[in-house]
């Protein structure tokens, strides 16, 4: 801050001028009188311009603060602009991770999936090839009892045949006769299965 300063002083001319009015006298219209009424905006323009000089310099100092307030300002709008480029970069690189991440989750996941599909067919493969072993065991176990019921019918039923069967003789097949009725071959087999004390003549 400036202190406006205040100075009493006289120019030579001004103290010279009482003295010419005095010396004159009279009613103060001659020239002398108007010489120093002239003189008299000289004392008035000492202060004024000293406060003029003072404006000015007060002025070019609330300039300066300015100037230097922009400047700051525009050095704190640069670091800011350059803060937000850089979270916006970062952002980005975030985002990009994010996405990168979101797919390899993705993908691994589909991967998985398709993993346990295929699992899923060989197993349903795998059953359906046990099921069909297991039914040819069955048919087979089923043909192989037939066949051992239809020998032990034969052993326990030797003269009981069937219509039309063939009877192995050595290499050669021959169909059997037709047999007779059954009551004839019933009778037939009562009497080979009892004794021949209780058969009848």
């Amino acid at each position: 801050m400036w202190t406006p300063l205040t100075l009493d002083y006289s120019s030579p001319k001004e103290s010279q001028a009482p003295g010419l009015t005095r010396i004159k006298g009279g009613n103060g219209n001659g020239p002398e009188t108007q010489q120093a009424g002239s003189l008299r905006p000289l004392r008035d323009t000492g202060p004024s311009g000293l406060k003029e000089k003072m404006a000015n310099s007060r002025l070019k100092q609330i300039e300066k603060e300015y100037t230097q307030k922009l400047a700051k300002s525009s050095q704190t709008i640069a670091e800011l602009q350059t803060a937000i480029s850089s979270l916006k970069e970062e952002s980005s690189r975030q985002q990009l991770a994010a996405e990168r991440r979101l797919q390899d989750v993705t993908q691994k996941f589909e991967d998985e999936k398709k993993q346990l599909i295929r699992d899923n067919d060989r197993a349903i493969k795998a059953l359906h090839s046990e099921l069909e072993n297991r039914a040819n065991q069955v048919r087979c176990a089923e043909k192989k009892l037939q066949h051992k019921e239809l020998e032990a019918q034969e052993q326990l039923f030797p003269r009981q045949y069937s219509p039309g069967r063939l009877v192995h003789q050595g290499n050669q097949e021959k169909p059997e006769p037709a047999p007779a009725h059954d009551a004839t071959v019933f009778l037939f087999f009562l009497s080979n299965s009892f004794p021949a004390s209780l058969r009848y003549d």
